[in-house]
C-alpha cells in the first residue's frame, strides 16, 4: 500500500491533508527579495491543485513577523517535502518549514465538498 494510499481519506472520505508551518524569516532583506519568486512558487501549486491555501500568520495582538502557514491537498507528506525543497524562501534559508499530516476529521460543508476524496 502507498503511503498515500494509506492516509489518502479521514473520516467520511475527508482528505488528509499536508501542513506547512513557516518559521520567522532570518533576514528581512532576504525575505523581500523572495517574496516574488515565493508568489510565483504558491500561484504554480495553486493551478496544480496543490496548493488548498496559504497566508501569513501572526500571535495574538502581534504585527505580523513573515510566519506563515499553508496547506497542501492530494499529496503525502513525503511529496510535501519534495515539492517544498523549491520553495524559494526555503531554498534560500530564509524560513524554516515543519511539515505536518492533517488528518480532517470534521468541515463545514462547503469544506467538505472540497475535501472528499474521490472514490
Amino acid at each position: 500500500m502507498t503511503e498515500l494510499a494509506a492516509f489518502s481519506a479521514g473520516k467520511d472520505g475527508l482528505a488528509m491533508l499536508v501542513a506547512i508551518i513557516h518559521g520567522i524569516p532570518v533576514d528581512a532583506a532576504a525575505y523581500d527579495m523572495q517574496l516574488p519568486a515565493h508568489l510565483a512558487f504558491q500561484h504554480a501549486l495553486e493551478a496544480q491543485g496543490i496548493l488548498f491555501c496559504s497566508g501569513p500568520t501572526s500571535a495574538t495582538h502581534q504585527p505580523r513577523d513573515g510566519r506563515g502557514l499553508t496547506i497542501l491537498r492530494n499529496v503525502t507528506i513525503s511529496e510535501a517535502m519534495a515539492i517544498w525543497a523549491d520553495e524559494p524562501f526555503y531554498k534560500a534559508g530564509v524560513r524554516t518549514a515543519e511539515f505536518l499530516s492533517w488528518q480532517v476529521n470534521e468541515a463545514a460543508p462547503p469544506l467538505k465538498a472540497l475535501l472528499r476524496v474521490p472514490t
